[in-house]
């Protein structure tokens, strides 16, 4: 096979690299979002998680651990929507010092 051959399927075969770049990039958006959304809620975030096989086509889900003012580790998990970029908390979601996380 010469180059020109060759051409095609390697056009072709970097068509899911560019698909999987650019949904891993939304993942990271979503993620930045929860974080944002904590800070906003006078959490510290600790770790914010990816939740691969919880996510749908329409939302991506994480599980988060983050601290409250007084330094309790806090749980809990949401979903971000995909174009929206609203975080809705899967368990109550209480303010610092009240439970929640």
């Amino acid at each position: 096979m010469d180059s020109e051959s060759v051409r095609p399927y390697l056009l072709v075969s970097g068509i899911p690299l560019l698909v999987g770049t650019l949904w891993w990039l939304g993942v990271m958006l979503c993620r930045a979002w929860v974080k944002s959304e904590l800070l906003r809620l006078g959490f510290t975030p600790l770790r914010v998680r990816w939740r691969f096989f919880a996510s749908d086509k329409m939302s991506c889900h994480f599980q988060v651990e983050c601290v409250d003012d007084e330094g309790t580790v806090r749980r809990n998990r949401c979903s971000v929507g995909w174009m929206g970029g609203e975080v809705v908390w899967h368990e109550a979601f209480e303010e610092p010092g009240q439970g929640g996380c």
